[in-house]
């Protein structure tokens, strides 16, 4: 029988990779790390907003209509983990280096990776390392969403082609 920990992602497989050097080790994906990219979206979305604080107010109530739109978003749960909006910035350079950094941990210097080095590396030749690894760090830590996936896959491909 799993324990807490293990059900939770506490314990899992660490994977290692090499860029440039640096021997860095990831783990899977935790409760921790799922709260964590949760605030990071929603702290991104406010930052949005206020950054263009100059432009919203060129238009009366603009500025308090977008945090609204916000904080209904987050009531509603569009930045908890599998809504809307972390399906869509999993789907981006930027959220794929975000959770890297928080399961990622540098051998050289016994910290996390940061967000932005994480992001050159992408950007220049390890994209394809680092697109992989996400990949399967994912499906080991959500083996219920791969079955799923596979069954909703071969459940398509066994329906009757009405088109025909």
């Amino acid at each position: 029988m799993a324990s807490t920990s293990e059900a939770l992602g506490a314990v899992g497989a660490q994977h290692e990779i090499t860029i440039d050097g640096e021997l860095i080790k990831f783990n899977l994906i935790t409760q921790r790390v799922k709260s964590e990219l949760e605030r990071w979206m929603y702290q991104r979305a406010m930052k949005g907003i206020t950054d263009s604080k100059a432009l919203l107010d060129q238009a009366p109530g603009a500025f308090g209509d977008a945090l609204a739109s916000i904080t209904n978003s987050l009531a509603a749960g569009k930045y908890a983990w599998g809504g809307p909006m972390m399906v869509e910035s999993l789907g981006t350079i930027a959220g794929i280096c975000k959770i890297m950094s928080l399961l990622s941990l540098s051998m050289d210097t016994h910290k996390q990776v940061p967000t932005d080095k994480l992001e050159g590396w992408f950007l220049g030749d390890h994209s394809a390392e680092i697109s992989h690894l996400f990949t399967v760090i994912f499906s080991e830590s959500m083996p219920k969403k791969k079955v799923e996936i596979q069954e909703t896959s071969e459940d398509q491909e066994n329906k009757p082609n009405r088109d025909r």
